[in-house]
C-alpha cells in the first residue's frame, strides 16, 4: 500500500471515530446535563439582570470579598410538565434565592419566567435543594445567589 493511501485510510478512520463519538454524546447525554444545571453568580450581576429583585439584608452576604459560594449537596432535577414535553419546549428559568447558614433554600424570587408550568416546577424543586452553606471567616453564613435551571429535551 502506498503512503498516500495509508494516510487517506487513517484520516477516514479518525473522521469516523470523531463522528461516532459526537453521535454517542448527543444520543446518550450525561445525566447531570439532562434537564438542569445551576449557576451561582454575584449579587451585582443579579441586580443588573433584574432591577426589581430586592437587595440582601445586612446579615445576608453575597459571594466574594471573603465569602465562599454555597455548594449544592442535594439537587434533584425539576420535572417536565406533560404540556411542555408535548410542545417540545426548552429553555431556562432563573431565580434568586437565599441559602441559609443551615444550607436550606428560602426566599426564592423568579427572575425570568418560562412557559407551561416549568417555572413553578423549577421553584418547587429548588426549595428542596440542600447546600453546604457559604462560609465567611470560617463560619457558615446566609448568602443570596442566582440559580439557573435549564430544561432540555434530548
Amino acid at each position: 500500500m502506498s503512503k498516500g493511501r495509508i494516510a487517506l485510510v487513517l484520516a477516514g478512520a479518525v473522521v469516523l471515530t470523531l463522528a461516532a463519538g459526537f453521535v454517542s454524546v448527543r444520543v446518550f447525554p450525561l445525566k447531570g446535563r439532562a434537564s438542569g444545571l445551576e449557576t451561582v453568580i454575584l449579587e451585582k450581576e443579579v441586580a443588573a439582570a433584574s432591577p426589581n429583585v430586592t437587595p440582601a439584608p445586612p446579615n445576608v452576604y453575597t459571594v466574594g470579598n471573603g465569602v465562599s459560594a454555597p455548594v449544592p449537596i442535594y439537587k434533584p432535577e425539576p420535572p417536565y410538565t406533560p404540556e411542555a414535553k408535548a410542545a417540545k419546549i426548552q429553555g431556562s428559568v432563573a431565580v434568586q434565592a437565599l441559602i441559609g447558614a443551615d444550607g436550606n433554600v428560602t426566599n426564592v424570587t423568579v427572575i425570568n419566567h418560562f412557559d407551561k408550568g416549568l417555572t413553578q416546577n423549577a421553584v418547587d424543586t429548588i426549595k428542596t435543594w440542600k447546600f453546604k452553606p457559604a462560609v465567611k471567616d470560617g463560619k457558615p453564613v446566609a448568602c443570596k445567589v442566582r440559580i439557573e435551571v435549564s430544561f432540555k429535551l434530548f
